[in-house]
């Protein structure tokens, strides 16, 4: 007799197609213990990853193709979790219109709505929120454990006042309906608890998919060393991700190494701004297959 499969519904904060996030990660490893439905919508931060250029085009098309779909289940010949779709409404393009507070609140009722509908036809044991609630509002007496997943340390500063006070009233109301709390590190849990309050979250830090790192990349290397001809240079990297810090951090680092040693060159890959330096290559955003 075999032991059935926990029902996990598991609640994305993204669905980048590079399939690169944590997000992403979790949900392959509670894939390999568990029955896993992962909800899944057309993410507008996708273009950027793929190496494309973000537009109010694009965002108006995942909006729409978000909105207006119909329930469905499929599953992706190269994952180990089915992937469910249901109407999705997204609030980035709407905020423009009609506020960003008024947007979260039409957000959160329609996907509220649209939650429980999945709900019914899962039946799941476990209702994951790795997005930490921000799309889908957790349930009062839910017959469900429920998980939330923050993984992100917000600057409240750069917040209006007004959606800083629904904000916060929001986390504390979805915070005190959860079971299980997970966070992203302890400089995070230090920031909730300033700005809403005591949780018993537990810090589950990023982590790095050693397997693909540990992977032979030298012919990668060296075409990318032909591009840019860079045939007698040693490369080092440096990856970061959080536009809102890594800039800063970045701009000094490349600063010092440039004062430091000028035969140094740096590669800098991604949204970031550009750096005007002499040892910088500014690429711009690539294909996460590139």
């Amino acid at each position: 007799m075999t032991n059935k499969k926990l029902k996990i519904l598991f609640i994305p904060a993204d669905n980048i197609k590079a399939n690169i996030s944590r997000s992403y990660y979790f949900a392959k490893g509670l894939a390999k213990y568990s029955d896993l439905y992962f909800l899944t919508w057309n993410d507008y931060r996708s273009i950027e990853w793929l190496g494309g250029k973000k537009s109010k085009l694009n965002t108006i098309k995942c909006f729409l193709s978000s909105f207006f779909v119909s329930y469905k289940l499929y599953k992706n010949n190269n994952e180990d979790f089915q992937r469910v779709k249901s109407s999705v409404f997204i609030d980035a393009i709407i905020g423009r219109l009609i506020g960003k507070v008024n947007a979260k609140k039409i957000m959160r009722k329609h996907n509220s709505k649209s939650l429980k509908k999945i709900i019914n036809r899962i039946n799941p044991d476990v209702v994951f929120y790795s997005d930490a609630c921000y799309f889908f509002p957790a349930f009062d007496n839910a017959n469900f454990t429920q998980v939330i997943d923050i993984q992100d340390d917000i600057d409240w500063s750069k917040l209006p006042v007004n959606l800083q006070e629904y904000e916060k009233n929001y986390r504390l109301n979805q915070y005190k309906k959860v079971d299980i709390h997970y966070i992203v590190s302890k400089n995070a849990l230090e920031n909730v608890t300033k700005n809403i309050g005591s949780f018993p979250f537990k810090v589950i830090y990023n982590g790095s998919d050693f397997k693909e790192i540990q992977k032979d990349f030298s012919k990668e290397i060296n075409d990318v060393k032909n591009k840019l001809n860079l045939h007698d240079k040693y490369i080092i990297t440096h990856i970061g991700s959080a536009t809102w810090v890594d800039p800063v951090f970045t701009e000094k680092l490349f600063s010092a190494i440039w004062e430091k040693d000028k035969s140094i060159v740096l590669i800098l890959v991604g949204s970031m701004k550009k750096i005007n330096l002499p040892n910088v290559i500014n690429v711009g955003m690539v294909s996460a297959n590139n």
